[in-house]
C-alpha cells in the first residue's frame, strides 16, 4: 500500500520516508527488529507489543512543502499512524470471558447433577 499524507499530499514521499525511518529505528528500540522474534514468542504478548506501541517516539521534521511538518496537524506522526490501526486492533480482539467460562461449567455440573439424580 502507497502511503499518503493525510496532510499534504504533495509531501507524501517525504512524510512516509521520515515515518518508515522512525518506526524502524522504533522497532529497533524494541528489539523487534533484530534479531527477529522466533516462534513461540514466549517473551511477547499482544498487550506487551500494545504497550510497546504506546511508547513509540515521533519527531518534529521541516520540509520544502510544509513547514514543521509532524507538528501540522494529529493525523501525520508516527505514533498517531501505528497507535490507531493497534486501538483498532485491540478493541476487535475477543478474548476468553472468565465469567463465562465460571457460568458455563457451573451450568455443566447443574446438568451433570440432575443426570445422576435421575439415573
Amino acid at each position: 500500500m502507497e502511503y499518503s499524507c493525510p496532510i499534504n499530499k504533495v509531501a507524501s514521499f517525504e512524510c512516509g520516508s521520515m515515518q518508515l525511518g522512525m518506526l524502524t529505528k522504533e522497532l529497533n528500540r524494541m528489539s523487534l527488529l533484530s534479531p527477529r522474534p522466533k516462534a513461540p514468542f514466549a517473551q511477547l504478548s499482544f498487550k506487551g507489543v500494545c504497550n510497546l506501541v504506546g511508547t513509540i517516539q515521533s519527531s518534529s521534521w521541516t520540509n520544502k512543502h510544509q513547514a514543521n511538518h509532524f507538528n501540522a496537524g494529529q493525523s501525520c506522526n508516527l505514533k498517531n499512524t501505528v497507535t490507531i490501526p493497534v486501538t483498532n486492533a485491540v478493541a476487535a480482539v475477543k478474548g476468553l470471558n472468565l465469567q463465562e467460562i465460571k457460568q458455563n461449567i457451573l451450568w455443566e455440573q447443574m446438568n451433570v447433577a440432575g443426570f445422576l439424580k435421575k439415573n
